[in-house]
């Protein structure tokens, strides 16, 4: 049975308030970019997640919501990345409930992000996942169904569930995951070709 993920009029109403605030137009095509997790050491490079905002808005020519959880060390995450990017993203980090957040992550073109919630809602209401893993094993916690994308290091210490590297909070085998890395699967994902596929492609 699959997956689903139910909200309520009230949440796409209060959805659109907050995206008209900010001067979005429902039309407009978009992708969501939800860069942490609760667990910060499964969080990728600041820098990297601008310059893959940055080809999406340039070279895709699609708006980028930025999302995050209310937590003080997400959203100064998404602020140091919204400072990095040369091109100007939404930010909603903080603002949507979980519902709010479905509404979103719906409507999009795609979910770019870590191993989190809203990664797994994605999967939910049949958006086209990219997910980062590093410690955290994708075969039991990547995104369910098919037509999603893990980007991984095929290291023989990882998955290893620890709190990043000898403890010290920063995940080389995610960190470490290149923008360039990221950016191909983007472009397979989204124009896949017959062969060869992707041997990250669910």
């Amino acid at each position: 049975m699959p997956l689903r993920f139910y909200w309520t009029p009230k949440d796409q109403e209060t959805l659109n308030r907050i995206l008209a605030e900010k001067g979005f137009k429902n039309q407009n095509p978009y992708v969501v970019v939800h860069p942490t997790s609760r667990w910060m050491f499964k969080t990728w490079r600041l820098e990297g997640y601008a310059e893959v905002i940055d080809y999406i808005q340039s070279k895709l020519d699609w708006a980028v919501m930025v999302t995050s959880g209310p937590d003080k060390k997400e959203l100064d995450a998404v602020q140091e990345i919204t400072k990095r990017c040369r091109t100007k993203p939404l930010d909603l980090s903080g603002r949507l409930t979980l519902k709010q957040l479905g509404c979103l992550i719906a409507g999009g073109k795609f979910f770019f992000g870590v191993d989190s919630a809203p990664m797994h809602i994605a999967a939910a209401v049949g958006t086209p996942v990219i997910a980062l893993f590093g410690p955290s094993g994708d075969h039991m916690w990547g995104p369910w169904g098919e037509g999603h994308l893990v980007i991984k290091k095929d290291w023989a210490c990882r998955p290893c569930g620890e709190d990043g590297c000898q403890g010290s909070k920063v995940s080389r085998c995610l960190v470490e995951i290149t923008t360039e890395e990221v950016i191909s699967g983007m472009e397979f994902l989204l124009n896949p070709s017959p062969v060869p596929r992707h041997p990250s492609l669910l």
